[in-house]
């Protein structure tokens, strides 16, 4: 198995660049309604970048989960070929 370090590191990346942007909006000097409408804006964005992302590791999930079980499987096999019986 790799060994996958970059994960956490994006996930902070991606959580400071967040607090960072709504810093920069909630301290930019513009009136209370356009803050309020840039931030909402900026908010959907965000909301929506998030769930790509989350579908997109749903997705790695369920692909290293069939690797496993083929891998089990195939394990399975081998040990019933050993022992001269039948794997599922």
């Amino acid at each position: 198995m790799s060994d996958n370090t970059s994960s956490p590191s994006l996930a902070a990346f991606l959580v400071g660049a967040a607090l960072g942007a709504a810093a920069a909006l909630l301290l930019a000097p513009r009136s209370g309604r356009d803050t309020r409408r840039r931030l909402a804006r900026w908010l959907e964005e965000w909301e929506d970048e998030t769930k790509d992302l989350l579908a997109e590791g749903g997705e790695l999930l369920r692909e290293q989960a069939d690797k496993v079980r083929r891998r089990v499987k195939d394990a399975a096999q081998d040990v019933a070929k050993e022992f001269g019986g039948r794997a599922p």
